[in-house]
Order: structure tokens, then sequence, then C-alpha cells
């Protein structure tokens, strides 16, 4: 004999068996709310606005500086926040880098993961990415200032969130190796009272070391128009305070490809393998990103 299911129970089937395909670590996230969505924007709009707290957040979170363009740069601004900074490029509609003060003792893991992907507040729909940018493209949306960095407060978590933090990654290399540099970058961070990371995308399709004009980069093909450029490696910088008044320093030049090493040793030897020097990163991006420090020590002592 057939049983047939009432039309009102297939939500709830439908969410149980989804659950059963969402990756252990995201079991905990769910959709944002319009009235999440709002508070957020309400609290990034509300920031903006207020000089002085600008400014205290740029020196909070860069306290070597502003990274200066030494490379002919248009159409970039800078986006602040309490809890990070973005340096935006409104025409590649990307980050080219974030900048992080990170204290291990003011994350709390139980402010919940809310998905609240949502175009930028602070600016029009032209200049801001969309979801339409990124809705069947074959990329995620990948944090450049990730949510778990974040979860200092469930606003700041939220506000991490807005689109121009992301950047396409390929959907391997977003949970794979990225991901386990940023939990690389957290365990340092508790060990050191006061770390700072810089996270960025790079653009050198030619291979040739150096920042590629805008017009060169390669676009998402999407239902959005293919607004977004797609970054070919991804950069992260930690950095600390030394005793003797030097920046202590690693960095890293991650290729943009579907990579996940499997295994502690397997990941290890690949974020071994794509350290670099900061003279290399600068040359790609048309960075500066020191421009204040009077010393900076490439040790790599935290390795």
């Amino acid at each position: 004999m057939k049983k047939w299911i009432s039309r009102r129970a297939l939500p709830a089937i439908a969410a149980a068996c989804l659950t059963l395909f969402i990756p252990a670590g995201e079991a905990h996230a769910r959709a944002c709310n319009s009235t999440e969505m709002r508070a957020g924007d309400a609290a990034i709009v509300s920031f903006a606005a207020d000089p002085l707290a600008v400014a205290a957040s740029v020196a909070a979170h860069l306290p070597w500086g502003v990274p200066a363009p030494t490379a002919p740069a248009t159409n970039e601004m800078q986006l602040v926040q309490a809890d990070y900074v973005i340096d935006y490029d409104a025409d590649l509609r990307v980050p080219i880098w974030t900048a992080e003060h990170i204290v291990a003792t003011r994350l709390d893991p139980s402010v919940p993961r809310t998905d609240c992907f949502r175009r930028d507040p602070r600016l029009d729909r032209l200049a801001s990415p969309a979801l339409d940018d990124y809705a069947r493209s074959g990329y995620d949306r990948g944090h450049l200032a990730p949510f778990a960095n974040q979860r200092t407060s469930a606003m700041a978590g939220n506000n991490s969130f807005i689109l121009t933090n992301m950047a396409p990654q390929l959907g391997a290399f977003n949970s794979g190796i990225w991901g386990r540099l940023e939990d690389k970058a957290r365990e340092w961070a508790g060990r050191h009272p006061d770390l700072y990371v810089l996270s960025g995308s790079v653009f050198d399709r030619d291979g040739d070391g150096l920042r590629d004009p805008d017009g060169a980069a390669s676009h998402m093909a999407t239902n959005g128009g293919g607004r977004v450029g797609i970054p070919t490696h991804f950069f992260k910088i930690v950095a600390y305070r030394g005793t003797g008044g030097q920046v202590e320093t690693i960095a890293f030049l991650m290729p943009h490809v579907a990579t996940r090493p499997r295994g502690a040793a397997a990941i290890a030897a690949y974020l071994t393998a794509h350290i670099t020097d900061i003279a290399t990163i600068e040359r790609l991006t048309g960075l500066d990103l020191f421009p204040g420090a009077a010393r900076i020590n490439e040790s790599r002592a935290l390795w």
C-alpha cells in the first residue's frame, strides 16, 4: 500500500535531509533574517559616519600605517568598520586587502555563525557586489577577514558577511588550504596577545610578478553580468611587535587553485612551501604594506 506524505511535512523532511549533507564544521550556520541584516547595515553606516571612530579603527588595525600604493591604482577606497578595515577596488569589486587586529581572548566560540551575505550598505548597487554576482558562478564567496576572527560579538560576526569583504574562491581552496591558513593564524593569536593580519587578493595572470591592470583580470561568468574579478593568488601576512620594537612577520602567497591537502603533515608541507617574503607581495600588489615600520624582521618565528 502506498503511503502519501503530507505537503505540510515536506519542508521539515527536506530540512532534515539537507542537514545530513552540511559539512561538520558548518552545521551551526543559518541564514540571516531581515532584522539581523538591517541591524548590521545600520551599525556599518553609523560607524562610517563617525570620523573619530573611523580614525581609531584604522590606528587599531594598522599600527604600522595604511598600505600605500607604489603603482597606479584607480577606483580604490577604504571601507572601515570597528572590527576590520577593507581596501576595496570598485572596478574589480573585490577587497585588495583587509586588516585585522586579532586578540584571541576576545574571540567567543559561542557566537553563532549567521550567514548574512549581502551587499555593502555604504556603496551604491553599481559599486558593490551583489548576491547575483556569485549565483551559479562556480565560486564561493570567500572571506578575506574571516567570520571566525570576528567572533567578538554577534554583530561583528554578522558584519563579516558584507560582500566587499569577499573575493571569488574555488570551493576546494576556500574550505581547504585557505581555511587551514586562517586556522593557523588564530592558533598564533593564542601565543601573542596582539596579532595583526593582512589578507589580500592578487591579480597576476601573466605571471610577471607585478600587478596586472584591472582590465586584464578574469571575471566570474554569472547572471550578475561578470562584474567581479577573480584573483590569481591570495596572500596573508601575520605580524606582531617584537621585543626590540621591530615588526616580526611571516607571509604566505597562495596560488588560487583547488587545493585541499589531507592530514596535518600535508597541510604543514603545503603552507611551508608557500611562505614568501613581503617584497614579493608588495611587487604583486603595487603596495608598500608597512609604510610606518622602522624595521621589519622576516624571521618567520611563528612557524
